[in-house]
């Protein structure tokens, strides 16, 4: 952070949902907590260490990726790559390729349909000295998987007399190329020993003042780090629903055309290989997998609701109110049940509601394949292999 690291190969960071503010490297079971600055210098200096350590001599950057999962209260589920920044020029002590070796790491990534290009603009430079948005244009020239980010807008802030510059910018107006969505985020002073929390704060207490934001160049839905999550979170759901939709029509049509090449060919009889009937229940599974984007979401609520129910109800009567009945006061009951919950909410809690999510998506998806094979057009020879899926799933 803060310049003091240059990004030497792709760092991938799994980012989800959890109790704590955590890191772990794939290979490797340590945590790193994330509140604490002692861990994030660790955490920095490992990376800078793997980093290194996969360039190989005579090179500057390297094309081998440094896995980790990043979980944390609020964080959207998603995969992020980040790649080492696109340069101009070479300096001294860079191998003589480095330039070119950087864009095509950048182009091999972005070339990836499925993949979500988050375009990185330094707010504290002139724009004509970044030639990113160039490459970025080229990769999706019609913008349907790119975020434009404007970083470090509290140094622009402070050094830039143009407003209607950043205006322009966030309004996609300045740059020759089109995007999803334009951000303007602040990822801190610039200490690099500064903690998450601190870094979220002063990024909402800028937004909250920024003069900008009072004469309307900043608008709400555009800035901070955590309305841009929620836009990249967005998108890639999107894709991925998207593909799965086109993934399952791709299947149907593959399987109406066999289908009408045997019955034409074989009229009274329809025979189908070991591989066939794979495909056919394949496809079918796949429909319903579609299916549960069509269950309305009160019905997930309620499921949910009565799972949650069933599986805590024992616990909050017996431990909780039992427990906390003895008492000999009102207050002392009341001081017994907020204790109880508490320590239930902080360990029990996060990994009961996982489990119960869980059960309810494969009960719904059961109930999906059920409904189907009571179907009068239903073909029963696959039942058993869809329930093996769904039993296979479940353990």
């Amino acid at each position: 952070g803060a310049g003091e690291m240059m990004t030497r190969s792709p760092v991938k960071v799994t980012l989800s949902e959890g109790p704590y503010h955590i890191a772990t490297f794939k290979d490797s079971p340590k945590e790193y907590d994330l509140t604490k600055e002692a861990d994030l210098a660790s955490l920095r200096k490992e990376i800078e260490l793997r980093m290194r350590g996969s360039v190989k001599d005579g090179q500057t950057i390297s094309s081998e990726v440094i896995s980790l999962s990043v979980k944390g209260p609020g964080l959207q589920r998603m995969v992020l790559v980040d790649l080492p920044g696109i340069i101009s020029t070479e300096t001294i002590g860079m191998a003589s390729d480095t330039k070119n070796s950087i864009t095509r790491l950048a182009n091999n990534y972005m070339s990836n349909p499925n993949a979500i290009i988050l375009c990185i603009q330094d707010g504290s430079v002139d724009a004509e000295r970044s030639n990113v948005t160039e490459l970025v244009s080229k990769m999706d020239p019609h913008g349907k998987r790119t975020i434009f980010v404007l970083t470090k807008v509290d140094m622009a802030e402070a050094n830039l007399h143009d407003t209607d510059r950043i205006q322009k910018i966030l309004d996609g107006k300045l740059f020759p190329m089109k995007a999803l969505g334009y951000f303007a985020v602040v990822t801190g002073k610039g200490n690099a020993d500064d903690p998450i929390d601190l870094i979220q704060k002063y990024e909402e207490d800028f937004f909250r003042n920024s003069k900008l934001f009072g004469n309307g160049v900043f608008k709400a839905t555009q800035t901070t780090t955590r309305n841009l999550s929620f836009a990249v979170s967005d998108c890639f759901w999107k894709m991925v629903k998207e593909s799965v939709e086109q993934q399952a029509d791709t299947f149907k049509a593959s399987r109406f055309n066999l289908e009408t090449e045997w019955k034409n060919s074989f009229t009274k009889m329809r025979e189908q290989d070991r591989d066939e009937l794979f495909e056919k229940a394949r496809g079918e599974i796949l429909d319903e997998v579609v299916n549960l984007s069509l269950i309305p979401s009160q019905q997930w609520e309620d499921n949910l609701t009565k799972y949650l129910w069933s599986q805590m109800s024992n616990f909050i009567f017996d431990d909780v109110f039992l427990t906390a009945a003895q008492a000999e006061s009102v207050g002392g009951f009341n001081t017994t049940v907020d204790v109880k919950l508490q320590q239930w909410a902080e360990k029990e809690l996060p990994r009961q509601c996982i489990n119960i999510g869980h059960d309810v998506l494969l009960d719904e998806f059961q109930g999906l394949i059920e409904r189907e094979q009571k179907s009068r057009s239903h073909d029963p020879i696959t039942n058993d292999l869809k329930m093996q899926v769904v039993q296979a799933c479940r353990t």
